[in-house]
């Protein structure tokens, strides 16, 4: 969903008479249009995987609880949209840190896109989802960058380059998550009969 470069300005939020959410980068007069947030254009650099662990850890953590989807994969995902920028947006409108389209965010009870835990939520809403109907951890992440329809005529993923590479790197980053989240291995200290020292992660028996 990530479809351009982050815009540099301050980005102001509207609501029309109608519910439907505005971006834009300057002020708006007009007399339909209801100011709903405005944030500045300074952002914090995403950094890289080890650091992102912490994160929006609490937003995440209760997103993949009620939804059902792992946080690897959450974090995976924001990584390759946002780079964890909640005020990224892309140059067909993509929004936050999971890259929400304005519509998207409408349609999943989304208020504030900018804000991370209604963000985070409606995003991985989205991929619980689209894990209902593909199941396979590719095939959901090209639904979510791609669309349901083109994944769902090809049956697999659509031969469109930035898709293509896209779920290449969601899914190198989920692999890498899942790494960093596993528990360190114990290393034990064992003197050999000959006097030696072995250092070795299986307990001597």
């Amino acid at each position: 969903m990530l479809l351009g470069r982050v815009g540099e300005a301050d980005l102001f939020v509207y609501s029309d008479t109608e519910g439907n959410i505005h971006v834009t980068h300057g002020l708006q007069n007009d007399g339909g249009m209801k100011l709903i947030s405005r944030y500045s254009s300074s952002r914090k650099k995403g950094g890289n995987l080890s650091e992102s662990l912490n994160r929006y850890r609490r937003e995440i953590k209760r997103a993949a609880a009620k939804y059902g989807i792992e946080e690897e994969l959450i974090r995976a995902v924001i990584k390759a949209e946002s780079d964890y920028d909640p005020y990224a947006i892309s140059e067909a409108g993509a929004i936050g840190l999971m890259q929400l389209m304005p519509e998207t965010a409408k349609k999943l009870n989304v208020g504030d896109p900018f804000r991370p835990e209604q963000n985070i939520d409606g995003g991985v809403r989205y991929l619980m989802e689209l894990k209902k109907r593909f199941r396979k951890p590719r095939l959901v992440v090209a639904a979510y960058h791609a669309g349901e329809s083109r994944v769902a005529a090809c049956g697999d993923v659509p031969p469109i380059p930035s898709t293509l590479e896209y779920v290449e790197r969601v899914l190198r980053y989920y692999q890498r998550y899942k790494k960093m989240q596993r528990p360190a291995k114990k290393i034990y200290k064992v003197v050999r009969s000959d006097g030696g020292i072995l250092y070795t992660t299986t307990p001597k028996r």
